[in-house]
Formats: structure tokens, sequence, C-alpha cells
């Protein structure tokens, strides 16, 4: 009965030990020991259960008294109360007397007998109770030991799941070891225990408790899944403690890997688990994770739910009273993240009250830390130092020096904040010492980053960037890695932006990937909102929107809601500055819907205000206007007037965009009397824009006034605003101007102006200053000094160019352009003009369709009349103004809406403009009398309006007058423009000359000066010369000229010609050689032949002047013809005509290439119609004119040089010097001065070349001929960089360059740019130079000149080959041929297919090179062109040379050598014709010649091949010198010391060179570099320091090497900053030579990347060759194997037989080596094939199979082939004997046929293995082993 009460629960438990102890006391009486001893026992294990161990260990004691009394003997019977009193004591706290008892009670149960042994499970009870005491103890490896014991038993006696049990405790127990490892293993056996007996409960804990392990181990992804997979059988177990439990887990692991999102789901979901098991601490926990995460999460409004759900729990539990401030001081915190800081200084008092209350000091002034935080987010400055100073106070009674070090902290960045930067600095620092003091570096990197921010607070930001420095490396050692340095490199970035450093992106980005790499997409968020500040600061606004975007999706992926208001408030803003206003108002509407869903009152207005402000940018300032209205009342309700007057004064920038200048003037008015105490700024924003209005107004004075009144407000802020200071100076001196319009502006609005401009470039505002120069510019322009305006004109116009404005660019353009007109320079004006109109296009300042249809959409839905319909119909015109150009039709449909509205409205001025309009659009249709009949209509509604005087009231008096008088204009303008181009000339010019009147009346000057060139074409069409010379005058604005400026005002028709040609040219001679074209057709029916020969001419004048020399030769030829058929049919001769067309035909044959035909019009007209010499004087009558004939000559010596006559060429230039001193005319002398300088240039001798261009500069300058001046010093410039005057040359190029632009000359311009952009790629800059040529081509095509557009495509190949390979460069030589054939340039023609030859080879494309060689030859033979035909055959040698076809390379370099080494007299000394095409010419000869000797078809070797082509560079060397060129004479050395490495594809490792060889070859790379060095030329000095570095690496010595690798290195490096891909893929090509291993493939790996993306095909087998070889040396053959089949694939498809050879022989030989036996002869046999193929091909023909290489390679292949046979394949029999002797002995065959190295070597081998062959006897049984034997 006792043990039934005992278990019914602890109610029954005083019964139950009544009964006992009534038991105990009758075995007592009855001497039963053994009972009553029981009955102890069991009373004792009662009181034990029910947790009253005091009261069991007395029975448990008197248990083991009887037992020791009188069971001595059976010790056995002890152990289990032993046990019983072990567990009792240990619960009872007596720890050492519970061990003792366990100990013992393990000392009895190890002394039994081995019967009683053999229950062992008892043993492990003990065993695992004692270690789990020792785990409560906290002494973990003490319960190591006995877990250890009892799994060894528990495993001896085969208990599985007591196994498992003891190793999950044992897995524990190493866990707090920290032996995590170890603990892992032990939870993975014992996982493996449980899935073996399927225990559901064990398996959830073993995973469990590798989920934990996994969270100490750092693998967090690991421990998910663990967790993971507890979590189901949690479930299906209704474990829900359990479930709850892993829950937790989870969303821990998921919290610290950032995962926040999903740590708030499993929190939530543990959180619905916790309350259905009513555990409230549990709750409690959950919530305050919860309202973390939410907090971290930006969700501050949740953040405060569950703290709040935190104070419910504690408040109903009771209990955790302490944690009740905690959780005010977060709900404090949260609510200051909502800027709701009221709330937030509620709680957070609530908690300093409680941390007082209970004497928590320590707490309470954390707590009034943060108090004082929230009172300065405030703004209550004062009170929240008040605060920080009572947290320091209580931190300095209870010496806490690492919280007073904090309190300072705070106290300093307080101070820093009110702006009084020395308290702050005083703080600071005593903060900064303390923290050194106690060793806390993470606090004090914090310090000094407040230390620099006090520093940056006072422009001192070189301290500021000092401090900060010191700052990262203190937080770097304190925290390591990301944390210590991510917010110091953002304080340093931001800080070296303010300071205009362009470190600080560098900074930045550093900065970034440290967040990055730290996983923290809040902080990377952040630095990239503080990136766009600083892009915007040092590279403009566009740059920085990108970045915004990044920071606002990183903000949205981790759901900070105030955060992405922030980015996209700062996304609009960006994008109204850069224009984009529609994306603007898509970002803030976006913004005001989050604010709407998330934020209070404060965020939604701010909201309004944002949305408001992009609506107005947008041109929608009816809805921007609602907005901000409705921001303003917020603001005005919540009772924050900073706010309202911001708002206000948005509100009044709104209102004046929608032309409500009264109500603009009214907001800003009320902005101004709102109480904003203490708030300059505001105020100087509201009084500048109000001073702005009030100008509109006309109020000048009262504008003045209050513009100063800003400008005061500015000046006594503490830190002044640059561009405000400088907008509100423009805005005063604008005014000042305007009020005195009437009259010349004085000097004192000079001197004003000028002191603006002064104060705007001390404050480097480059806005405002290009603003001012624009304004001084005006002024000097409207003072009549045009010159110093048009200076000060281009000074803003350079400047608002650099800052990508676009606003006042266009300004200058204009300016510019009547500045040039009323100097007379048309041409730059009609530049300057079309210039205006291209940035008007670009910069549209109409609205969006989009919204002006929205606001129409709003004014429909009003009423029709009144103000709502005069709207609308403003609105229509807008709209049709924006389609007129895009959507015709449409358009028209607006403005017939628009006159429909007013015709209702009764607005007849209005609808007159509409009918303007449509009238204006069909004048752009071509339908003029349409448009005429339109404006004659529109002019009928206005009025008469034939008689006009100056005091008519109708047309002049008040607002609509003035309204009338404009449309008025307009009609006029448009009716003088239609019948101007009906060819109605003297209505146009009546209808003209009354809108001058108007114009004048209304004192608009530009539509004067437009009318007035109007009025001149008229009158020059009209007959009229007189008239239109002088209306063309006052188009000049000759009235407003000074007297210094009255030569530039007579320019009449020449300006108005000139300016014609300018911006009509091409179409206008189009037009009339379609004119001339049907002219000519008339007069052939006619017969006319006179008519028909002056029509030829002006057809060749016609195609003269449009760059078609090729169609002027034509034409000049058939007038020619005819003269001469005129005047034989007469018997006449018409001397002077025949002779003008032969100059013209001859001139336009040498423009066209057309040497011989040039040659012999020329030399006819030289020999048959020159002027006589009669008495001292020229007789000029009935003959050539001496300017004809001194051209003729001039042309003639130019053309004579072309075909390789130097002595003719130096006779007829003679000729025409002669006769250009004899007619006394110095600029036929120049002429042809400047024809001898191109003469020896072309000649390459400088030094006479340039005498003769400097004596006709000379020449030229006094002639006053400008263009001609520019043309010699761009070609002194091109001398003198040939010299190595780099400086000199860039000089004079600059100079020619400037004198083109200030003259408009463009052809000169782009010959200028040109040859900038060869310096660039001599120098090896080539991407520099390939935007040089680039912009050439542009210029030149501008200024219709299409053969420099086709030099400038050629040039920029050139570059692009280097830059990014063949494919693109061969596309721009294609499109440069088309230009060429198009304008008939045959020598133009030539130079493009020989540079497409080149190119094709650099391609390894050799069959097109040869092509385009062979073309380039036929075109140049066409024409006698004698150094186009050498350059195309050395062009075709090169080609051949890339096939390895060694023959017909050097026939063709041996014909050019011979030819260009034939010397010729000139001046008296000897002279080469083209030395610089033969010095190319003997390089290649050099090359040829030791490639030969190095090949596999080269005979058998006799010494080294280096001296003979260093024989053949020595030459080449002597002839460069008599050249001065530089840069040749580089090229030649570099070429020298490379000669070794023009080795074939796959050679490895440079070869071994001999001692003096290696010598030689170092000297000449020295040279190269010396001379490149001195050049300035950093691409050759990077190719030299390869050459030299190769060199090296060549070398035996092991320092030879290491210095070679070290060079080549750094030529690398320079190679990446020039960009020059070639030089990248040779350079890693060396080092693979010089590496090994993987070293050594990495580098070929690169060089094959860069080599295919350049299309480099010769290039990319030789990398796959290389590859293959490294990977053989280090048997990875199979590897091996895949690299030479795709370079045998890529090698046919270039045309060179023997690296075909190579690669098929390569490919066989390592098949072979992998035992691919059958595939290996495949291969063979395909190769065999291919040779015979060969063999057979044109190329070879001659010689076939007696061919070296054919010979070399049929010996390679058939050597191959019989070792083959001797081979089994793939276990078969295949061995066939006789057919490998039959191969050997045809080897030897064709051995014997050639004299080859290599083929005699395969003879040797065959030989010896076609007599072990022999030997074998044929019976022989074993005989395919032997064979086998034989070849292995």
């Amino acid at each position: 009965m006792a043990f039934v009460y005992a278990g019914l629960g602890p109610g029954y438990l005083e019964t139950a030990s009544q009964l006992y102890r009534s038991a105990s006391e009758l075995y007592s009486i009855l001497n039963d020991p053994c009972a009553e001893s029981e009955c102890c026992k069991n009373l004792g294990t009662a009181y034990f259960s029910a947790k009253q161990a005091n009261l069991g260990i007395p029975e448990l004691e008197r248990c083991l008294s009887l037992q020791r009394q009188h069971f001595s003997s059976n010790e056995g019977v002890e152990v289990d109360t032993l046990a019983c009193l072990g567990l009792a004591h240990f619960n009872n706290g007596d720890h050492e007397m519970a061990i003792r008892y366990m100990e013992e009670s393990l000392r009895r149960i190890d002394c039994l007998s081995v019967a009683l042994a053999s229950t062992l499970s008892g043993k492990t009870v003990l065993l695992d109770h004692t270690g789990n005491m020792y785990s409560q103890m906290g002494r973990p490896e003490r319960a190591l030991v006995y877990y250890t014991m009892s799994l060894r038993v528990k495993k001896d006696i085969g208990d599985l799941t007591g196994e498992a049990r003891c190793l999950v405790r044992i897995g524990l127990e190493f866990s707090r070891c920290q032996e995590l490892h170890r603990a892992f293993d032990a939870f993975t056996e014992a996982l493996h225990t449980f899935e073996r007996l399927e225990d559901d409960q064990g398996i959830s804990i073993c995973y469990e408790n590798l989920g934990d392990t996994y969270m100490q181990m750092g693998e967090l992804r690991q421990a998910i899944f663990s967790y993971d997979r507890c979590l189901p059988i949690k479930v299906e177990t209704w474990d829900k403690i359990g479930e709850a439990q892993c829950l937790d887990n989870l969303a821990l692991a998921h919290f610290v890997l950032g995962e926040l999102h999903l740590a708030t789901y499993y929190y939530e979901q543990a959180l619905l688990l916790w309350k259905m098991e009513e555990d409230n601490d549990c709750l409690l926990k959950n919530c305050e994770k919860l309202g973390t995460i939410h907090f971290l999460l930006g969700e501050h409004s949740s953040s405060i739910e569950r703290n709040l759900q935190c104070i419910q729990i504690l408040q109903q539990t009771k209990r955790g009273v302490s944690k009740v401030p905690s959780v005010l001081v977060r709900l404090g915190l949260s609510h200051e993240a909502i800027q709701n800081y009221a709330e937030s200084l509620s709680f957070l008092r609530q908690a300093l009250s409680l941390f007082e209350d209970v004497g928590d000091l320590k707490n309470a002034a954390m707590c009034l830390q943060h108090i004082g935080a929230g009172e300065r987010s405030l703004g209550h400055l004062d009170c929240a130092q008040v605060s920080l100073e009572r947290s320091l106070s209580l931190r300095k009674q209870l010496q806490d020096m690492k919280g007073q070090a904090d309190s300072l902290n705070e106290i300093g960045f307080l101070f820093h904040l009110k702006g009084q930067q020395l308290e702050a600095l005083r703080f600071l620092e005593q903060a900064k010492d303390i923290f050194t003091d106690v060793g806390d570096q993470a606090a004090l990197a914090t310090c000094v980053l407040h230390i620099g921010a006090a520093f940056a607070a006072v422009d001192d930001h070189t301290q500021a960037i000092q401090q900060f420095k010191t700052a990262l490396i203190l937080g770097h050692d304190a925290i390591g890695g990301w944390s210590g340095k991510g917010p110091c490199l953002d304080h340093l970035a931001s800080s070296q932006a303010k300071n205009g450093d362009t470190s600080a992106i560098k900074s930045f980005h550093l900065a970034l990937r440290i967040w990055q790499e730290a996983g923290s997409q809040t902080n990377e968020a952040a630095l990239l909102m503080q990136l766009a500040r600083a892009q915007i600061v040092l590279e403009g606004p566009k740059s920085a929107i990108d970045i915004l975007k990044q920071a606002l999706e990183l903000y949205r992926s981790v759901g900070n809601m105030s955060e992405q208001i922030y980015a996209l408030s700062a996304l609009a803003c960006l994008y109204i500055s850069t224009g984009n206003t529609l994306a603007a108002v898509d970002v803030a509407n976006e913004c005001f819907i989050l604010q709407e869903k998330n934020g209070n009152g404060h965020s939604l207005a701010a909201a309004e205000c944002l949305l408001g402000a992009t609506q107005v940018a947008n041109g929608s300032a009816v809805e921007g206007v609602w907005h901000l209205s409705k921001a303003a009342e917020t603001w005005h309700t919540i009772g924050c007037h900073k706010k309202e007057a911001e708002s206000l004064n948005n509100l009044g920038v709104a209102r004046a965009a929608s032309l409500d200048w009264a109500g603009a003037a009214a907001e800003f008015r009320k902005a101004l009397h709102l109480p904003v105490p203490g708030d300059g700024q505001t105020e100087q924003y509201v009084l500048l824009n109000l001073g702005i209005v009030q100008a509109h107004c006309g109020e000048l004075a009262a504008s003045i006034v209050t513009l100063e009144a800003a400008l005061s407000i500015v000046h006594d802020q503490d830190k002044v605003q640059p561009e405000l200071e400088g907008a509100i100076l423009l805005n005063i001196v604008a005014t000042k101007v305007a009020a005195t319009l009437d009259v010349k502006p004085g000097p004192d609005v000079v001197d004003q102006m000028s002191c603006t401009l002064q104060t705007l470039r001390k404050q480097k505002n480059r806005i405002c200053e290009a603003r001012a120069l624009h304004a001084m510019g005006a002024i000097f322009f409207h003072r009549g000094e045009t010159n110093e305006a048009k200076v000060h004109f281009e000074e803003a116009l350079n400047l608002s160019n650099s800052l990508e404005d676009q606003e006042v660019p266009l300004k200058c353009h204009l300016a510019l352009y009547a500045s040039h007109i009323r100097l007379g320079n048309a041409f730059s004006a009609a530049k300057y003009a079309y210039k205006a109109m291209e940035l008007r296009r670009m910069c549209r300042t109409t609205a969006h369709p989009s919204w002006l249809e929205e606001q129409l959409d709003i004014l429909q839905r009003a009423a029709v009349g009144g103000d709502s319909g005069a709207r609308a119909a403003a609105v229509h015109m807008k709209l049709g103004d924006y389609y007129v150009e895009s959507e015709p039709v449409l358009a028209a449909n607006h403005y017939q809406k628009a006159m429909r509205r007013l015709q209702k409205l009764g607005d007849y001025i209005g609808e007159a403009v509409c009918r303007a309009r449509l009238a204006e659009m069909m004048q752009i249709e071509g339908a003029f009398e349409d448009a005429i009949l339109e404006f004659r209509g529109a002019a009928v509604l206005i009025g008469n309006i034939g008689a006009l005087a100056k005091d008519d009231t109708q047309y002049s008096g008040g607002k609509r007058g003035k309204r009338r008088l404009i449309a008025v204009a307009r009609i006029l303008e448009g009716l003088g423009g239609a019948l101007l181009a009906s060819g109605r000339f003297m209505e146009a010019c009546t209808t003209l000359e009354r809108h001058l009147e108007v114009a004048k009346a209304l004192g608009d000057r530009t539509a004067m000066f437009d009318t007035c060139n109007r009025l001149g074409i008229a009158y020059l069409r009209a007959g009229d010369v007189k008239l239109a010379i002088n209306r063309l005058q006052g188009g000049l604005g000759g009235a407003d000229l000074g007297e210094k400026e009255i030569p530039g005002r007579i320019v009449g028709l020449n300006c108005l010609v000139s300016t014609l040609e300018a911006v009509n040219q091409y179409q206008a001679v189009l037009r009339l050689i379609n004119q001339h074209e049907c002219s000519l057709m008339v007069l052939k029916t006619r017969g006319d032949l006179l008519g028909e020969a002056t029509c030829h001419f002006l057809l060749g004048e016609a195609y003269s002047r449009i760059c078609r020399p090729g169609r002027a030769h034509a034409a000049f030829s058939a007038c020619r013809r005819l003269r001469e058929q005129i005047a034989s049919s007469a018997g006449t001769r018409d001397n002077g005509a025949i002779a003008n067309a032969l100059c013209k035909e001859g001139v336009a044959a040498y423009l066209c290439g057309e040497f011989p035909a040039a040659t012999r019009a020329l030399i006819a007209l030289v020999t048959n119609y020159a002027p006589v010499q009669a008495h001292g004087d020229i007789t000029l009558a009935a003959s050539a004119t001496a300017h004809d004939v001194v051209d003729a000559n001039k042309t003639l010596g130019l053309a004579q040089l072309a075909v390789g006559n130097v002595a003719g060429a130096a006779e007829a230039l003679g000729q025409a010097l002669a006769l250009a001193v004899r007619v006394n005319s110095k600029l036929l002398e120049a002429r042809v001065t400047a024809a001898f300088g191109e003469m020896y240039s072309k000649l390459h001798i400088p030094g006479r070349a340039l005498h003769y261009y400097e004596k006709a500069g000379i020449h030229f300058s006094r002639a006053g001929c400008t263009a001609d001046v520019a043309r010699c010093t761009l070609e002194i410039g091109k001398l003198q960089f040939l010299r190595g005057e780099t400086t000199l040359a860039l000089e004079c190029y600059e100079r020619s360059l400037r004198e083109a632009v200030s003259e408009g000359m463009g052809k000169i311009e782009a010959d200028t740019t040109l040859q900038m952009g060869y310096v660039h790629a001599v120098q090896g800059n080539h991407a520099q130079a390939r935007a040089y040529f680039e912009r050439a081509g542009r210029i030149a095509r501008e200024h219709l000149d299409p053969a420099g557009e086709a030099e400038g495509l050629i040039a920029a190949a050139k570059s692009t080959v280097e830059l990014c390979g063949s494919l693109v460069a061969t596309e721009m030589l294609l499109q440069a041929q088309g230009i060429m054939q198009e304008i008939g340039d045959r020598s133009g023609e030539t130079r493009c297919l020989i540079e497409l030859s080149r190119v094709q080879f650099q391609g390894s494309h050799f069959p097109e090179a040869v092509k385009f060689a062979k073309e380039a030859k036929r075109v140049a033979s066409e024409n006698d062109d004698l150094v186009g035909c050498c350059s195309a055959d050395i062009a075709h040698g090169r080609a051949h040379i890339g096939r390895n076809d060694w023959a017909a390379a050097d026939a063709a370099l041996s014909s050019v050598r011979k030819i260009l080494t034939t010397r010729v007299q000139l001046d008296g000394s000897m002279v080469y014709l083209d030395p610089v095409a033969l010095v190319e010419c003997l390089c290649l000869l050099a090359s040829l010649a030791h490639l030969r000797r190095c090949s596999n078809a080269y005979k058998i070797n006799s010494g080294s091949s280096i001296f003979e082509a260093l024989e053949l560079y020595k030459q080449a060397e002597m002839i460069a010198s008599t050249t001065e060129d530089v840069c040749c004479l580089a090229a030649i050395h570099l070429e020298a010391a490379a000669i070794v490495l023009l080795v074939g594809p796959g050679s490895g490792s440079s070869t071994q060179l001999a001692e003096e060889e290696l010598r030689i070859l170092l000297s000449q790379a020295d040279h190269g570099a010396q001379a490149y060095l001195a050049h300035g030329n950093r691409g050759g000095l990077a190719r030299c320091s390869l050459v030299q570095g190769a060199l090296l690496c060549s070398s035996s010595s092991s320092s030879d090497i290491e210095r070679g690798v070290a060079r080549v290195r750094g030529a690398l490096e320079l190679f990446c900053e020039l960009g020059s891909a070639r030089g990248m893929a040779d350079a890693h090509m060396t080092l693979g030579h010089a590496s090994e291993g993987s070293d050594g493939i990495f580098h070929y790996d690169e060089a094959l990347r860069i080599r295919r993306q350049v299309s480099d095909r010769l290039g990319v087998i030789t990398c796959l060759l290389c590859i293959a070889e490294v990977l053989q040396r280090h048997d990875k053959n199979a590897e091996a194997v895949q690299f030479l089949q795709d370079a045998q694939e890529t090698a046919l498809s270039v045309d060179n037989a023997e690296l075909n050879f190579d690669c098929f022989l390569r490919l066989c030989h390592a098949l072979v080596t992998i035992g691919k036996i059958s595939e290996a002869r495949y291969k063979a046999e395909q190769l065999l094939a291919f040779i015979h193929d060969y063999a057979a091909s044109a190329a070879v023909a001659s010689r076939g199979e007696d061919d070296p290489a054919v010979a070399t390679a049929l010996a390679q292949c058939l050597l191959i082939l019989g070792k083959l046979d001797m081979v089994n394949v793939d276990g078969l029999q295949t061995i066939d004997l006789e057919k490998a002797a039959e191969h050997f002995e045809q080897c030897i065959a064709k051995a014997k046929r050639t004299e080859t190295h290599i083929a005699l070597l395969c003879m040797q081998d065959a030989s010896n293995l076609l007599s072990q062959l022999q030997q074998i006897p044929k019976t022989s049984k074993s005989r395919a082993w032997k064979a086998n034997q034989a070849i292995f």
C-alpha cells in the first residue's frame, strides 16, 4: 500500500511515509533486517522523487547502515543504496558527498563476483549518473571520463540505444570543451546508430546537436541544413517544445547570416508555438528578438509592436521586472528611428526613472546618453548637452573610465554639430586620451573619426584626412577586417571628395569592397549613397545615377523603408539636375506611395514637396502647385515653420513656372513673414527668388534691393555658399543692366561684373563663372566692343563645355554667331549658327506631351469659356509646337483646335498666330502658294498693315498692342520667306521691308539683322545689287560697330557667297552639276561645241569643289579636246582657253593619282602655251597665264616625282620658281617654294624640306594667306616630329589647329588632328590615337572632304589593329577604299589596298594579303606610280613570308631592292627615291634570310643565320640615317635585336644563343631603346624592353634570366597601360617561354585569350603548340593532344603549308604517345594526302615533290606510317611488316632527293628500322614481338 500511495504523487507522500515507517517498525520487531532496509530505501527514494531530498537522505543512510550491519558479506546489496544516496546528495546541493557515494558505488560494483558482473547495465547507469554530475558541476573533462567508460561497457553488452545516447552526451561535453570536431564526430556516430534503430527522437536530437555544433564552427549553411532535417521529425513526433526550439535555432542562424526576413519568419512560427505552450520566458525572448530584427530592417512600427508585447508579458507574469527598462530603451530607439522623437524621449525617460529607482547608475548613464542623442535629433542641442553632462557626471561618480570617454565623445560630437569646433575638439581630445589609456582601440577609432569631422567642418581637409587615415589604422587593428576599415574609409573618402581629391573614388570603392565582403548590405548601400555624392562633385550628376540605383536596390533587398525613401528622394533630385524630369516624376511618385504606407505627417509632407517639385520641373505646374500647397498646409498644421517656409519657397517657384508672377511673389512674401529664428539659409533663397520674380514683373529697383538683401544674408552666414552667392551676384548685375537698356552700359556696370567674375573665380564656382562670362560678353557687345565680347563668349563657351552645361553653350553659340556676323567673318558665323541649331534640338525646352495632354484633360473638364478656354488653347499650341517636326499632321490638328477655341473667345490675334503657324508648316513642306494664302488670311484678321507709323498706338499702345505687333511681325516674316522661296522677289522685298519696320518698332535687333540678310538675298535675286549690299551691311550689325571696326563692315556679296557656301555648299554644287549635265545633253543635241566645252569646264570646276578629282579630270579632258577640235576646225587656236583646260586637267589628274595623264597634260601646257619673254617683260596675251604655267610646272614636278623621275621633278619646279620670280609674284614664289618642300619631304630629306617650308611660310604670312601659313606650319610639324623634336612638332600642330579652327579651314583642321593622332600612335598610345583619327575623319566629313575622311579611316584602322585585331580594321579600310574609288583617287586607292594587305597579314589571312597586294600593284602600275608599285611589291613579299613561300617572297623583295637602291642625282648629291620603303624592304629580306635558315626545309645548316641578317640590317640603318627619321632608325635596331625571336609557332622557349650573338643583339636593343626614349615613344620603349627581356631569357645564366623576366614584366605593365593587345600577348608569350609548369601555361593561356580576341590566327596556333609542349614535358599527354588538335584544325585555315605539316606531325606523335594508334594512323594518312595536294598546287607546281619543304614533310610522314605499321592497334593483330618496309624505303628515297637536316635524320632512322626488319626471319612466330622491340 505504501508503494501505491507513493506512486500516486506528492499529495499522497505523507500517507506513504507513515505506512513505510509502520512497516519498518513491524519488520524490526519481526527481526527482518532485509525487509526493514527495503522499506527505508523505498521511503528515501519516494522523498527523492518528490524533490525532498533532505528528508530522503536520513532514510537512505538508515538503509545503508542496516545493510552494512547485517549483509556485510554481500557488497552488491549496498551498490544501489550508495547510488541513491549520491543522487540525493547531489540534488540537495552537496556535490562532493554525492561524488564520494557514486565513486564508492562504482568501486563496489567493480568488486562483485564474475556471476554478478555479467549484468553490467547497472554499472553503465552509475557511470552515466556520475558523468552527468560532473557535467552539471562544470567539469566536462571529468564527465567525459565516465561517459567514455559507460560507452565502452555499453558496447560490450550490445546496448545500441544506450550507446547512441552516451555518444550524444559525449558530444555535448566535447562541445563544452570547444573541441568541436570531436563533438561533431560523436554526434554523427550517434546519428548513424539512431538511424539503425529507427529512433526518430534520437535522430532529431542528433540533428539538433549537429546544428548547434555547426553554429559554433561558423558553418551556418550546414547548421541550417541540420535544423531543417530536425524540424520535420519534431513535427511528426508532436514535440511542440522541440519544434519551437528548432525554429528558434533556424531563426538565429538566418539572423547571423543577415537573412533577416527568413529569421523573422521562423521567429514568428516559434512565437505561435510558445503561445500555445504558454511559456512566457521563451515568448519574451522571441518578442525581444523580433523587435531587434524589425529595428534592423527599418520596420520600426513592427519593432515597436513587438517591444510593447514584451512589456505586456512582463506585466502579466510580474517577473523579469529588471528587463522592463531595457525594453523601454529599445522602444525609445525605435521611435527615434521613425523621427517620432517625442515618444522616443518619453520611453527613454521612463527607463531612466526605473534605472534610478533601483540604483543602476551605470544603465542610467547609458540611458541619459541616448536621451541626449534624441534631444540632439530634435534640435534641442542645449537640453542634449545637459543630458550628456549628467551622463558624464554619473560615470565619473562610478569611476567608469570607458563610460566617461563615451560621454566625452558624444559631448564633443554635439559641440561639432553646434558649430563650436574648438569646444568639440577639447572634449574629443579628452575622450581620445582616455580611450588610449583604457586600450579601447575600437572606440578610439570612432573618436578620431569625430575629430576628423570637426577638422572637416572648418575646411581643414588636410588635417581631417590625416585623422581619418589614423582612424582607419586603429579600426583595422582593433576590430580587424571590414568592421574596422569600413566606417573609416567612408569618412576618409567623403573628406577627400570635399577636398576635390579624385582619390576619393578609389577610397569609396575600397570601402565598398570591404562592406561587400562582410555581407553588410545596409552599410554597402549607405556607402553607395556617399559615393554618389562624391561622383556628383567630382564627375558630374550623370555618373551618380547608376550608383544611387544600386543603393536603392540594396535597401529594397534588406527591406529598409526609411532608407529607400531617402534614396528615392536623392534619385529624383538627381534626375531633375540631369534634365530627365519624367524619370524624376516616376521616382517621386514611388517615394510618395512609400511614405503614405509607412510614414507620418512629417514624412508625408516631405514626399508631397518632392513630388510637387518634380512635376514642376517636368512642365506640369498645375499638379505641382497642388502638391506643394498641400505640403505647406501640412507643415503649417504640424507647426514646423522652417519646413513650411521651404515649401512656400518651392510653391512660389512652381507658380512662377506657370507664369503666375503675382502668386509667386505672394508665396515668397508669406515665407519671409514666417517666424523661422536664426535660419538665414531659407531666407536667402526666398529673397533670391523674390528678386527674380520682381525683375520679371518689371520692378527692377525693388528687385535690386531684394537681391542685395539676400547677398547681405549670405555674407552674414558662417559658411558662405559659393553657388548661391554667384547666382545672387549675377542676378544683381543682370538686373542693373536691364535697368539701363535704353543706353549703353556704363563703366560702373563693367566694373561690377568684373568684381563678380573675380569673386566667382576665387570660389571656384565654374557654372556661375561661365554665365558671368557670357553676361560680360553681352555687356561689351551692347557697348559695341565686339572683339572684346567675342573673347568673353569664347571663354564662356570653353568653360561651359567642360561642365556639360547645355544652356550656356547655346547662348554662347548664338552670341558668337552675332559677333562674327558683325565682324564680317561669315564662315565662322555659319559654323556657330549650325552648332546652335544642333544644341537647340538637343535641349528642347517644351514640355513633354504626356504632361501637356494631362493638363489639357484637366482644363477640358473645366468650363470651356473664360480663362480655362484660353489656357486650353495655349496647351494645344504647345502640343502643336512639340509635334511640328516629328508628326506634322498631329501638330496641324492641335493648331486647328487652338484656332477654333480662340475663334469662340474672339481672340483674333491668337487666331492669326495659329494661322501663321499652319502657314509655316506648309512652307516647310514646300507648298509656298498655300502658305502665302494662309499668311495673308492671318494678316486680314489683324487688320490693315499696309501703312505703319511709329506713333500709331494701335500697334504699340499697351500689352494688347504689343502682342498684336508681335503677331504682325511673325506674319510678315513668314510671308516674306514664302514669297522669296516661290521666286516672287520684288513682293518679298516689299514684305520684308515692312517686317524690318515692325522689328525696329519692337526693338528686336536679332530680327532686324536676320531680315536685313534676307532682304540682301531678295534684292540680289531681284537684280538690285546696290540695295543688296546695303541691306547685307545692316544684316551684319554694322550700325553698332565702333570706329575701329569700320573695315569689317564692308563685306557685301563676298560675305553672302561665303555664307551660302558654308551652309549649303554640297547641296548647291550638286544642284549645279545636275543643271550643267542637263545643259550638256541639250547642247550635244544642238551641236554647240563651244557651249559643250564651256559646260564641261564648269562641271570640272564643280567636281573639284566637292573633291571628286576623277570626274573633274574627265570633264576637263573633254573640255580640252573640244577646245582643240573647235580651234582646228576654225583654223585658229584659242590658246588661253586650251591652256586653262590643260592646266586644270593636269592638276585633276595628279590629284586622282593618274600620273601619266597629268604629266602629258602639263608638259603640253608648258611646252606649247607658256608665256614668252619679250624685252625683259612677260608677254601673257593669247597664251596661258603666268599663274597657270607656274601651277602647271609645280604640279608637273610632283607628278614626275611620283613616277620616279626625280631629275625631271627638280627641273619642273625650278622652271616654276624662275617664272614666279620673273613675274615678281611673291605668292606664286611661296607656292613653288612649298612645292620644293613637299618634294624633299617625299624624298625623306627633312632638313631641306624644313628650309623650304619655313621660307614659304614667311612669304605666305606676308601675303596674308592664313590657310597657306597653317598648311606650312603643319608640314613643319611633321618634319620636326620625324627628326625627333616632338615638343616642337606639337607646338606647330597646335598653332596650325588654332589657325584652322579660327578661320574655318576644315581640311587643315582635319589634317592637323590626323597628325596629332600619329604622334600618339608612334608613341604607342593607340587608344588616344584612334580617338584623334576618328575625330579627323568626322571633321573632314563635316567639311565635305571625302579624301580626308578616307585618310582618317586608314589611320584609325592602323591603331585598331593594335587594339582589337584585324576584323574591324578591315571594315574601316574597305570603307576608305570605297571612298577613294568614288572620288577617283587612284593613288589613295593603292594605299588602301596596301594597308589591307598589311592588316590581313597581321591577322594571318595570307591568301587575302596576297590578293590585296596584287590588286594594289595593278592599280599603281596603271598609273605609273613607281612608289606605289614598290610598296605593293613589299606587301606582296611580306604576305609570302607569312606563307613560308620563301622563293616568291625573295623574288618580290629583291625586285623592289633593285629599283630602290638605284640612286639619282639631286642638287649635286645622290638620293634614294624612297629610302623608307627601301629600309622596310631590307628589313623584310633580313627576316626572310633568318626564317629560311631556321626552316625545316632549309638545307644542311652552315653556321648562324644571325650575322647574315644583321648585315642587311646594317645596310638598312645606313640608308635610314640619311632620312633623319628617329623612329625609323629605332625600329631597325629593334627588329635587328628581335631577329632570333622570329621563330615558327610552337618553338617553345627561346633558342640558346652564343655569348657573342647575345651581346650583339642586346646592343641593338639598347640603341633602339635610347632612340625611343629620346623621342618619348613609350610603345617603342616597351617593345625594346620586351626584346631585351626575351634575349636575356635565352641566356644560360640564371641571373640573366631573372633580369630578363623582370624586363618583360615591366614591358607587360606598359603595354597594359597603353592598351596594346598585341604587345600584351607577346609579353605573355615571352613569360611563358621563361616559366615552367603551371606558370608557363598561365601566361600562354593569357596570350591565347588576347590573340583570339584580336583574330591573330598564327599567334593562336603558336600559343596552342607552346601549351602542348609544356604539357608533354610534364607527361600530361592526353591534355596536350586536345591543344594539338585545336592547333591543327586552326592551321588548316592558314595558308602556310609548312605550318600545317608541323601541326600534323606533332599531333601524330602525341597520339602515339597516349596509345591512340588508329587515330595516329588516320592523321598520318590525312597528312600524306595533304602533302600530295600541296605538291600539285600552283604554289609549288614547278617543283612538285622536289620542293625542300614538301620532300622533308613526305619523309617524316612516311617514317611515321612505317612505324605505325609495326604496332598492334587496339589488341588486334594489325602488324604489316612488309608495308612498313615499303614505307621506310619510300622515306629513304624521298630523303635522298633533298638535303635538309631533318630529312637526313629521317633517312637514318628509316634505314636502321629497315635493317632490323630484314634481320627478322619471315617464318618466326615471334616476328611481331621482335618488330615491336625494334620500334620501341
